[in-house]
């Protein structure tokens, strides 16, 4: 019989390698993230919204901000403790399609699992499975957040590359479900919000598929007012929180600040 014991899972925001972050990681990938690495090597299993591609070619899209950093990012993530990340966001594709190959390509070079994106829409709402202290634990990655312009060519196809989105409900839900016969513990990390304002349907909607999970989700989002934690479930963590799960629920406080 297996036995199993409490894990702890962290969850970190939004993660790029621009401006100051990038000069870090020219300089010491090992060391890139700062001071926030001691909080994720704590834990049994961490995991952040890695929002740039992962490339030195394609073509930046037609969007406000595109973000884009070499291999060496995965480096830097794994020197920090960080477990896995997903790149199911508004800038897994700010190279195009060349970007996401290369992104997908410098994971798989690195030995890095990345969620929320894959060469179909089979493989981006493909969870990552791990067993920690006896339990299986899946994460899944989604996004709510793209661009209007760019929503269509951005999400992952039956035959097309892209990104999971979580604006279709009844696929995330399927995968959910799909990731739960196979796991002790699902937890689903999606990105969503608007700067600054409140995500009540997409929070109604958030439990909803961790309830068809029965485990943690997390949220990446650039709002600075996340939607409140049902009771007996574990909540949005902003930036950086923590989960404590012991198979199927799991409960959370935030290592960070608070998150309402």
């Amino acid at each position: 019989m297996t036995v199993r014991r409490p894990v702890t899972l962290a969850f970190a925001g939004d993660v790029h390698f621009m401006k100051l972050p990038g000069a870090r990681l020219a300089s010491n990938p090992d060391t890139a993230l700062g001071p926030v690495a001691a909080v994720l090597r704590r834990a049994d299993v961490a995991m952040v919204n890695l929002e740039t591609t992962v490339t030195t070619r394609g073509t930046p899209q037609p969007k406000h901000y595109t973000f884009r950093a070499p291999p060496t990012a995965f480096r830097a993530l794994r020197a920090a403790g960080v477990d896995a990340a997903t790149m199911g966001n508004n800038h897994g594709m700010d190279d195009g399609l060349v970007g996401l190959r290369d992104s997908l390509a410098a994971a798989a070079a690195a030995r890095f699992p990345v969620v929320g994106i894959g060469r179909d829409a089979t493989r981006a709402y493909a969870p990552w499975l791990v067993r920690v202290r006896g339990q299986r634990v899946a994460i899944l990655g989604a996004t709510q957040v793209l661009e209007p312009g760019l929503r269509a060519a951005w999400t992952a196809g039956s035959s097309n590359p892209g990104l999971a989105s979580a604006s279709d409900q009844a696929r995330l839900a399927a995968a959910v479900r799909g990731a739960r016969r196979a796991a002790d513990t699902v937890v689903v990390y999606v990105h969503w919000g608007r700067r600054a304002t409140p995500a009540r349907p997409a929070c109604s909607a958030g439990w909803r598929t961790c309830s068809r999970g029965r485990g943690p989700t997390s949220w990446s989002a650039p709002m600075r007012t996340p939607c409140r934690a049902a009771a007996g479930s574990a909540g949005p963590t902003s930036p950086t929180g923590s989960a404590t799960s012991t198979g199927g629920t799991g409960s959370q406080s935030p290592t960070g600040r608070p998150a309402c």
